[in-house]
């Protein structure tokens, strides 16, 4: 909310509204970095199943994965990227990514919560995905990444 000052007599100032700004709902700040990332969607029935295998080391990845560029919109919550390839809103993707040039490799869970065509022409889009199964040190890999950028950007 920001004010505009209409008077000031003795010790009162007369304040105008000028400006409502919507908060931001986000619970984590975004910003952008190198998240070098394989994902794949899975079908509904197999959430349980598949994911389990998944974070258990059973499944590894392979051809059939998604690697979209790694310079993408990331936060303690999820990840935005651009891709040419549609992803089905609300199915669950399997993850394996890294965080800024860490050589460490983390897995984990996530749903698909925007899909919106960007270029029809060149088949690009852009995808949202929310965080739903991280590891504790996979979050605090993007915590440290996101706390270096905000100390590079005072």
């Amino acid at each position: 909310i920001t004010f505009e000052i209409q008077s000031i007599e003795k010790n009162v100032l007369g304040l105008k509204l000028s400006d409502i700004r919507e908060r931001d709902k986000r619970s984590f700040p975004r910003h952008f970095g190198n998240i070098p990332l394989y994902y794949r969607t899975i079908e509904q029935e197999q959430e349980e199943f598949v994911s389990r295998q998944w974070l258990q080391d059973i499944i590894t990845t392979n051809e059939t994965w998604e690697v979209p560029e790694p310079f993408m919109n990331f936060s303690i919550g999820g990840l935005s990227f651009e891709h040419n390839k549609a992803a089905p809103v609300g199915s669950m993707a399997l993850l394996q990514f890294q965080v800024g040039t860490d050589a460490s490799i983390w897995k984990g869970t996530g749903r698909i919560v925007r899909c919106k065509l960007l270029s029809k022409e060149h088949s690009l889009y852009e995808i949202a995905l929310r965080f739903e199964e991280l590891s504790e040190k996979a979050t605090e890999a993007l915590s440290e990444l996101t706390l270096s950028i905000q100390e590079a950007m005072i």
